[in-house]
């Protein structure tokens, strides 16, 4: 009986991280106004909220490690080709290409 109280209070914690990971998320929304950070292009249902430190390494779920990027530039940094330059998206972030010679939007 136990097992099924213990799997009911996991379930439960997960339905709760995600209730707190959508608020997050909605409020990087608001903040953003679903514009892409690196290019300032409206994205949309096509943005990707993306971790300034990834949560593997210790990033948190917080507004301040999220930034929104249209698919272009998510896929650029994941492809090690663009970077982020600063630590808190509640502040003013750069974006630094890996080829510094190379022109994108």
């Amino acid at each position: 009986m136990s097992l099924g109280v213990t799997a009911r209070a996991r379930r439960s914690k997960r339905a709760q991280r995600r209730r707190r990971a959508k608020s997050i998320y909605q409020q990087v929304d608001a903040r953003d106004g679903q514009i892409c950070r690196a290019c300032g292009v409206w994205c949309g249902f096509r943005r990707h909220q993306h971790h300034i430190l990834m949560r593997s390494l210790g990033g948190r779920e917080s507004t301040a490690n999220l930034v929104t990027l249209c698919q272009r530039h998510h896929d650029d940094i994941h492809a090690h080709r663009l970077t982020i330059a600063g630590t808190d998206a509640n502040e003013l972030l750069g974006f630094v290409w890996a080829d510094e010679h190379e022109e994108r939007a």
